[in-house]
């Protein structure tokens, strides 16, 4: 899955304002954040050569996205942490069992469940996507990422305000995913979110067919005073997703859209809030 989305910053009226962000695109200036953490990252191994094997280890790779850890379905040499899984007839039963380990081998974590063989026969994507929920939640804890835990406040909070306006019309949960994946990046960016703040947060999504089984997706941040409504800055994004990718629960996806967008809108809030004086 291609999910590298390319930069640009166009900053408005900070002109005068000292040194402002020069606009980038390429990806190698896409911000460390915006990077996929590899030893976070999960390699999920099918437990059977089979139709049913793949459809449940493409369960697990769905259920691990929707807890926002980043995985993909991979039989070779793997990238980060590895999730191996094997069947075992028990009676009129299979027992599936998926294995946690770390990138060195070490276990972490295991689970156990029981599915009828005509179940596991049938490998309906929609039954196989509810059996891998259970052992994806146990698994997050583990590989929960530390970055992602917003970090605490002191008691008088004084970090620059920003509001964030809900999007709307965007397929799947994208809607409330890509707001609230924001709503972290910024947090963890030093910015304080609220609804009452001096700078307010648009997000403009498009989406368009581009190449053969892709869709485009063109994201806008922009930034504006609250109280004016003056633009001061526009952080623009663009990447390619598998066609149909976007009527899917956006985890992560969201996660790395949010990221690199809020690199540029921390840049675009400090810079102006330095200069500014605070008040009513």
């Amino acid at each position: 899955m291609r999910r590298a989305f390319g930069l640009l910053l166009v900053a408005g009226s900070l002109g005068a304002c000292g040194d402002i962000p020069q606009p980038f695109r390429h990806e190698d200036n896409v911000p460390a954040l915006a990077r996929p953490k590899m030893t976070r990252g999960v390699t999920v191994r099918p437990p059977a050569d089979d139709e049913s094997g793949r459809t449940l280890a493409l369960a697990m790779v769905q259920a691990l996205e929707e807890q926002e850890i980043p995985a993909t379905l991979q039989e070779g040499p793997a990238f980060g942490h590895v999730i191996d899984g094997e069947l075992a007839e028990r009676g009129g039963d299979v027992l599936v069992r998926w294995h946690l380990k770390t990138p060195d081998g070490r276990e972490l974590a295991t689970q156990v469940q029981s599915v009828p063989k005509l179940v596991l026969a049938k490998a309906e994507p929609k039954q196989m996507q509810r059996m891998a929920v259970g052992p994806a939640v146990a698994f997050a804890n583990p590989l929960a990422d530390p970055d992602a835990r917003p970090s605490q406040a002191p008691a008088r909070d004084l970090r620059t305000a920003v509001s964030l306006v809900p999007l709307k019309g965007l397929p799947g949960d994208g809607d409330k995913t890509l707001v609230e994946a924001l709503r972290r990046a910024l947090q963890r960016g030093g910015l304080m979110v609220k609804d009452d703040a001096d700078y307010v947060i648009e997000g403009k999504v498009t989406v368009a067919p581009g190449l053969p089984g892709e869709d485009t997706v063109t994201v806008a941040w922009i930034v504006k005073r609250a109280k004016s409504g003056e633009e001061l800055g526009n952080i623009g994004q663009s990447g390619g997703v598998p066609h149909g990718r976007l009527a899917q629960p956006w985890g992560t996806l969201a996660r790395d859209i949010a990221e690199g967008g809020a690199s540029g809108v921390v840049q675009v809030v400090l810079a102006d809030s330095k200069v500014r004086p605070k008040g009513p």
